[in-house]
């Protein structure tokens, strides 16, 4: 699988400030860790920086939702290449609030002048609250 984008945000590198929004099925979750795996080509394409908002809105999955609280900012994990289609560095953070859906965006590639970001998947991992 690839998550590929090209699209361009002002004079940003094409991709950056693209990504994801993700509600788990399994509820409100305290995600505290991700990892970035590659895709299968152009190493240049690779995220290196994101962040990760939560949001307890109903309505955060909606297309210009801006309900987002900043849970983390700062590296995918994938700062030493680990060649394509391999799993980075899982990447831990400290969060203590449960939020119902994620938003993961790119902010930066590996080159400025690469022509996309992509990336082969991105797990967010943590645990629910206690009912």
């Amino acid at each position: 699988t690839k998550y590929f984008n090209h699209t361009q945000d002002g004079s940003n590198t094409p991709g950056v400030n693209s990504g994801l929004v993700v509600t788990p099925k399994i509820g409100p979750s305290v995600v505290t860790s991700a990892q970035f795996t590659t895709a299968n080509d152009i190493p240049d394409r690779d995220p290196m920086t994101f962040t990760l908002e939560g949001s307890n809105y109903d309505n955060s999955a909606s297309e210009g939702a801006s309900s987002f609280t900043l849970i983390y900012e700062g590296t995918t994990g994938l700062d030493t290449d680990p060649d394509r289609g391999k799993a980075g560095a899982i990447v831990k953070f400290k969060n203590t609030t449960a939020y119902k859906t994620y938003r993961i965006l790119i902010t930066s590639t590996r080159s400025q002048t690469a022509n996309a970001v992509q990336y082969g998947e991105v797990q967010l991992f943590g645990t629910t609250p206690a009912s």
